[in-house]
């Protein structure tokens, strides 16, 4: 079914394109990008540790999304291959063109599908869309068998865990050294301390 000129819409469709990939991002929306990525994790996540968020938290799903629209933004007015919707169709576009280097792909790519699956699983034990990561090692045990982990582990939860801070971790890595606070005055990309 087509509502108005279908004239109207291939305007419109090119003045977003022209408005969002009409020049290259640059170092004022990695700032912008960087300062509203750890306000939402200041202020949405509320991490302590073992306790996490791993869509708002540090290292999150967000800090995957957040990396990709920035080289969106930076880098599609060069490459419209990766312009693109789905943050794991980009991000193997940014990787062939050279834009993303494989060992950050890697660390991306990894991270954001172990967050999803791990996000998938978490709505399905809860029967609602569940962000929190954290709880008694029987909980995480029961979680992490349901993620695959080796039901002959007598506490499969920790491995989970720990998966999630080493994936959390390589994520926060390539945050840092793409949007991350370098410059003075921001607000540096730091992990929770143990008594928030």
């Amino acid at each position: 079914m087509t509502y108005g000129d279908p004239r109207l819409k291939v305007k419109v469709e090119q003045v977003i394109e022209q408005t969002v990939y009409g020049s290259s991002a640059d170092d004022s929306v990695r700032k912008e990008i960087h300062r509203l990525r750890m306000r939402m994790e200041n202020e949405l996540a509320k991490e302590s540790t073992g306790s996490y968020n791993i869509k708002t938290g540090r290292g999150g799903m967000v800090d995957v999304e957040f990396i990709i629209q920035f080289l969106q933004l930076k880098h599609g007015c060069e490459h419209g291959e990766i312009r693109v919707s789905n943050t794991l169709e980009a991000m193997d576009a940014m990787r062939l063109l050279g834009i993303i280097p494989e060992p950050d792909f890697q660390a991306l790519a990894e991270g954001y599908r172990f967050l999803r699956r791990l996000e998938n699983r978490l709505r399905i034990i809860h029967d609602y869309s569940m962000n929190d990561l954290g709880g008694p090692l029987k909980y995480l045990n029961k979680l992490a068998r349901r993620l695959g982990y080796d039901s002959m582990l007598k506490n499969p939860g920790q491995a989970l865990m720990a998966d999630y801070e080493r994936v959390t971790e390589a994520v926060r890595e390539v945050y840092g050294r793409i949007l991350g606070g370098e410059g003075p005055g921001e607000e540096a990309a730091t992990p929770p301390s143990p008594t928030e």
